[in-house]
């Protein structure tokens, strides 16, 4: 038996999506995904969003509105934005749900990877039945619509400056005192700078170690002491290469010798003692500062508490990809009993693999091939639509290009200062990670947001450019420790660039002009 339309599937039910149905007045852009969203992540996005991101903070269950489309950016609504950011603000105003909040957005995804143990063992059993399967599907499933919840606030409550802001507002009383050391805005960038490493930080320290051994050794193959120390490597590092449930395979040992001859090639070595010792003068600077308001216990427990956010905010979803490696064995058994490719897995939706499962069905190919085309996905009022193939990619584009419309005439953008400097050159616009290698050294990264794949190009680059982020995003704080001048939250950065744009990066004012356009505009 095959599955022959997602509408005909009992545990799937969702309405088709029409154009109509989407008043672009209505939603705001909201992301740029930092990987790639496919169909299967959008639907457990919007399920989430329907029953959980308010019913965790609230304890009451409201709809909460999303719209994602096929180029992986994610659109919201004011009313659910307003929504989320008010009742995340009534939380961190008192200290216990603070504390609670920052504590479960590493717990909840270390219990999703706990999830993980179960399945891990259940599926050693080679004679396992379909029936048992769709069971360990649906308590993943269970897992990570819980865990979905604890990507966005710590994100939301970054991204709004809550805590930053809260710390500036402390540090204020103190302003001569502190100019009197350095910069003021210096002085509240180098205070909020987490104290304790994520493992992509760490991870830093390890490939140092390869890389030294590597270092002049053209015959890897045959190093035994490289190789010793490549297999540990791998044994807490080789999620990097994954994505949170996408069809991407752990790091090999090939890839991790390009990688090694990469960072060798980009001077790794070097770059990381640069990056050390910008790290070691932030941190001494941080130390002098604390000596002025040592007295102050509230102000030096709001500083604890937006190190503790800008540490949980990746360490909580480097949790969700440690775990999603973890499940990939089992998502490829799932992938051969329902006839699929283990990568076309992405294109369908949780409720369809649970219902073939249960009941021995393949899935009708002609499902996989209409979805490769492309997909809209929205939940609204609560009420789940989706609709595929060119169809879908055509609302999906148009939906994008409608907000991705600027006034090409700009010749100035304002953003947040993140890492203070100055920097002129070309910039190089990186709407994904996957592109993120294009960047030569000396010029400017515009991205929407940077995550651990973009650190090589952050180092390569004269200056960084964001749409989005917060005081205390990746890009914040990377940018710190490379010394890179950086300005942040410019909104529309990616649509008013383009690559080949000779650009002005002004990070003690926030400011980036036009110098010049490039060759490359469209």
């Amino acid at each position: 038996m095959q599955i022959q339309a997602p509408q005909q599937v009992r545990l799937c039910v969702i309405e088709k999506l029409k154009k109509e149905d989407i008043t672009l007045s209505d939603w705001e852009f909201e992301f740029q995904q930092r990987g790639e969203q496919p169909i299967l992540l959008c639907d457990y996005f919007c399920r989430s969003f329907s029953q959980y991101i308010s019913k965790i903070l609230t304890g009451i269950q409201q709809n909460c509105d999303y719209l994602f489309t096929d180029s992986n950016r994610g659109y919201d609504t004011a009313r659910s934005k307003k929504f989320i950011i008010e009742k995340l603000m009534e939380k961190v105003e008192d200290p216990v749900d603070l504390h609670k909040i920052l504590r479960d957005s590493i717990e909840i995804p270390k219990g999703f990877n706990a999830v993980a143990d179960t399945i891990q063992i259940a599926i050693k059993d080679i004679s396992i039945f379909n029936e048992r399967l769709a069971e360990l599907w649906e308590e993943m499933d269970l897992g990570f619509l819980k865990v979905i919840p604890w990507f966005y606030y710590p994100w939301y409550i970054s991204k709004e400056d809550i805590l930053t802001n809260r710390v500036k507002v402390g540090l204020e009383k103190y302003r001569e005192q502190i100019e009197e050391v350095c910069n003021f805005d210096d002085a509240l960038l180098a205070l909020v700078f987490p104290l304790k490493k994520t493992g992509f930080q760490l991870e830093q320290d390890e490939m140092l170690k390869l890389v030294i051994l590597a270092e002049g050794d053209s015959h890897l193959s045959s190093n035994s002491e490289f190789k010793a120390a490549a297999q540990e490597y791998l044994k807490d590092y080789n999620w990097l290469t994954t994505f949170i449930l996408a069809p991407l395979r752990p790091m090999t040992y090939e890839q991790l010798v390009e990688r090694v001859k990469r960072a060798i090639a980009e001077s790794f070595k070097e770059v990381l003692a640069l990056q050390k010792k910008s790290t070691d003068k932030n941190t001494f600077l941080a130390a002098e500062l604390m000596q002025i308001f040592t007295g102050d216990a509230v102000l030096l427990q709001q500083i604890a508490d937006a190190r503790e956010l800008g540490y949980v905010l990746t360490a909580g979803i480097e949790e969700a990809y440690v775990a999603s490696a973890r499940y990939l064995d089992f998502m490829q058994l799932v992938a051969k009993r329902i006839g699929v490719m283990y990568e076309d897995l992405k294109y369908l939706l949780s409720g369809e693999i649970v219902e073939a499962l249960k009941n021995t069905q393949q899935i009708d190919p002609a499902i996989i091939t209409e979805r490769r085309h492309g997909f809209v996905m929205m939940i609204k009022d609560g009420r789940q639509k989706v609709v595929y193939g060119p169809e879908g990619h055509a609302i999906s584009v148009w939906v994008d290009e409608h907000f991705s419309a600027v006034d090409q005439t700009i010749k100035e953008l304002k953003g947040q200062t993140a890492c203070r400097g100055f920097a002129v050159g070309k910039a190089r616009v990186v709407s994904t990670s996957v592109d993120a290698h294009t960047l030569v050294e000396g010029e400017i990264l515009v991205c929407p947001m940077t995550n651990p794949d973009y650190v090589s190009a952050m180092r390569r680059s004269a200056a960084i450019v964001t749409d989005e982020g917060g005081l205390l995003s990746h890009a914040a704080i990377m940018s710190r420790e490379f010394n890179k001048p950086c300005v942040i939250a410019t909104k529309i950065a990616t649509n008013l660039f383009k690559t080949g744009d000779l650009i002005e990066v002004n990070a003690n004012t926030g400011l980036i002009k036009i110098l010049e356009k490039g060759n490359l505009r469209s």
